[in-house]
């Protein structure tokens, strides 16, 4: 390499002055390559960080199961028809579903599976 530019700030704007023979060894690339370089590497990042900003857009809010009793009075179901529909849930789907989690004897509902589950359930009944 015979020339390396290296900037220096002005008053009004950059300008450039070549770099002492000690320099020259330490700048591998003109200012223009390495400046070009960079652009390109925030540009990558950029896409990345986009990229990252539409999947975070697609990831569910994580909610607490809730119990049977609370989704009754939430919704207006009936315990009995909730509680029947979990004695069946390994085949109505509803286990599938991923709606129930158990902890000892007690049985929690996740809210937004639970309907999911309802609602597919109930369309394929109505065809």
């Amino acid at each position: 390499m015979s020339d390396a530019l290296v900037p220096q700030r002005g008053l009004a704007r950059a300008t450039f002055r070549q770099a002492p023979a000690s320099m020259k060894s330490s700048l591998p690339l003109h200012f223009g390559a390495w400046l070009g370089e960079l652009v390109e590497r925030v540009e990558v990042q950029e896409r990345e960080i986009a990229t990252l900003k539409e999947r975070l857009g697609r990831l569910e809010p994580i909610e607490a199961p809730i119990t049977v009793a609370q989704m009754c009075k939430k919704h207006g179901f009936k315990q009995g028809a909730i509680r029947d529909w979990l004695f069946r849930r390994s085949t109505n789907g509803l286990e599938k579903a991923g709606a129930v989690v158990t902890r000892g004897r007690r049985v929690y509902l996740y809210e937004g599976a639970f309907l999911r589950w309802l609602r597919d359930t109930n369309s394929s009944l109505r065809r």
